[in-house]
């Protein structure tokens, strides 16, 4: 009877410790980034309107892969759009280094200029912020930002 208890408090421990990891398979970036708060810092670049935030999140904590996506609509100058990206993309790795990760990784591409990735690592938790600017028509520019994290 002893080493039954022993054998089941062992089991419930594993099971427990197994539990809590699983809770924890998202990061610090993630749980507390949004690209909204970016935008605001570098409003300078941007013609004063109002801009729209749409944000969902995929995923569960036991499957596979998470991801969060937001897209802003904003208005801004073609002029001012290199360094707008720019900025955007400074804002987004200080972002990672404040949250605690570590970034491992950069990525660019597309015919715009506007689009980019950023590898990160957050202890166990690997992570790929893209980011992509759609020019809209005059002066629409929409801001797209997916982050997948395993």
């Amino acid at each position: 009877m002893k080493k039954a208890s022993i054998l089941v408090l062992l089991f419930l421990s594993i099971n427990l410790s197994g539990c809590g990891s699983e809770a924890s398979s998202q990061s610090t970036f993630k749980d507390n980034f949004t690209i909204g708060a970016i935008v605001e810092d570098n409003v300078q670049y941007l013609i004063p309107e109002s801009r729209e935030l749409f944000s969902s999140e995929y995923g569960e904590a036991d499957q596979p892969f998470m991801q969060k996506q937001e897209e802003i609509a904003l208005k801004i100058d073609s002029a001012d759009v290199t360094a707008f990206t720019a900025a955007i993309r400074s804002g987004i790795e200080k972002s990672i280094i404040n949250s605690g990760a570590s970034i491992v990784g950069h990525g660019s591409g597309g015919v715009t200029g506007t689009s980019f990735s950023i590898q990160y690592r957050e202890n166990e938790v690997y992570g790929i912020i893209n980011v992509w600017g759609v020019r809209g028509e005059g002066t629409n520019f929409f801001l797209i930002v997916l982050i997948t994290e395993s």
